[in-house]
């Protein structure tokens, strides 16, 4: 009986009272009631602090944006200056052979059968190194004497060129027009083949290089790193 007792006593001693139980159920559930809100502020401070950084940082973004786009188009745009300016170049390279102008005269003059084939190699050359769609040379009315490639629409704008070309000695370019013979836009440069005479220049004939950018300068264009295939943003 005494032993019952005591061990009973010794049960009763070591187990917590109803009011410490409540105490530590108390602490936990203070504890676990922090957990929440502090996960909840934890998550809502990642986008808060990026927020803040891009509303510090967001003009300085834009303004680099924009000082990039400036640049690039730039760049882009002397990079179709100088397509256009070599172009040129390749008539004035034709235009400076006094041989071959001296060769188109005569043909003009008496077409003998061995002057157009000369003629004709020289073009055939011109139009295959440098990609051209097709190569004229015509008379200074704009008549059609020869040409280098298959067939393709002279524009109007063309002939109307030829008198500023023969006038101020220098290559001249048409506006983009539709191609009727293929459907393709494309753009003449007029190049005016002159000889020297006792009263100044004399106009000899005309080179019409025909450009179809399709195959040409569109591919430039293609090339850009840029969102746009066409390249429209960068030309605006």
């Amino acid at each position: 009986m005494d032993t019952e007792k005591v061990g009973a006593g010794d049960t009763a001693i070591n187990r917590p009272g109803a009011a410490d139980q409540a105490r530590e159920d108390g602490l936990q559930a203070r504890k676990t009631r922090w957990i929440v809100p502090l996960i909840v502020a934890l998550a809502l401070l990642g986008p808060a602090i990026t927020a803040a950084i891009i509303a510090v940082y967001r003009p300085q973004i834009e303004r680099d944006a924009y000082d990039n786009l400036e640049v690039t188009t730039r760049l882009k745009a002397q990079q179709l200056e100088f397509w256009l300016a070599e172009r040129r170049g390749d008539g004035n390279v034709v235009a400076s052979d006094a041989d071959l102008v001296e060769r188109i005269a005569l043909m003009a003059r008496d077409p003998a059968p061995t002057a157009p084939a000369v003629v004709r190699n020289r073009l055939d050359a011109v139009r295959n190194s440098h990609g051209y769609a097709a190569v004229y040379l015509l008379s200074p009315q704009g008549k059609i004497l020869l040409r280098s490639g298959p067939a393709h629409q002279i524009s109007a704008q063309t002939i109307s060129l030829l008198p500023e070309a023969f006038s101020s000695g220098n290559s001249v370019q048409t506006s983009f027009y539709l191609d009727r013979f293929d459907d393709l836009a494309a753009f003449n440069i007029v190049v005016p083949l002159q000889r020297r005479a006792t009263d100044g220049m004399q106009a000899v004939a005309a080179l019409v290089f025909h450009v179809e950018p399709t195959a040409s300068v569109f591919s430039v264009i293609l090339g850009w790193p840029s969102a746009s295939p066409s390249g429209e943003m960068l030309l605006v």
